[in-house]
């Protein structure tokens, strides 16, 4: 009985609860790749979750970094996206000088500078 319990060849079931039945002298092993072991996110979000949602994670992990998706050159850790949106050159901008129209960010000086501003409508007497 002494040697069933101490044998390192002994199967055990994996402790995370992933269904493996595991020797014993390999419980290490399997549990650095075990599905359902607990682990930190790799990007630093400091989230733990099983090894099998690291895949899901990485769609919505604030730390994941991206280029801007104006494709201005920036990259930048997904969680700063918004705000960069504030200062993205190539960010859509309405004209502030009210003619409706909307220019990127870097263009939109060159367009408030001959900008007449809003249009006014004539009213049919006056034509």
């Amino acid at each position: 009985l002494d040697h069933e319990q101490e044998c390192p060849w002994r199967l055990c079931a994996c402790a995370n609860g992933c269904g493996e039945m595991v020797r014993f002298n390999q419980f290490e092993e399997h549990t650095a790749t075990c599905i359902k072991q607990q682990v930190e996110c790799p990007n630093g979000c400091g989230e733990v979750m099983a090894r099998e949602m690291l895949g899901d994670h990485q769609d919505t992990c604030p730390e994941i970094v991206e280029s801007c998706v104006r494709e201005c050159g920036e990259i930048m850790p997904r969680r700063l996206a918004a705000k960069h949106e504030a200062v993205c050159p190539n960010f859509l901008v309405d004209c502030p000088k009210g003619c409706g129209q909307k220019h990127v960010r870097n263009a939109m000086p060159a367009h408030a500078k001959m900008c007449k501003g809003a249009r006014r409508h004539r009213s049919p007497s006056s034509l």
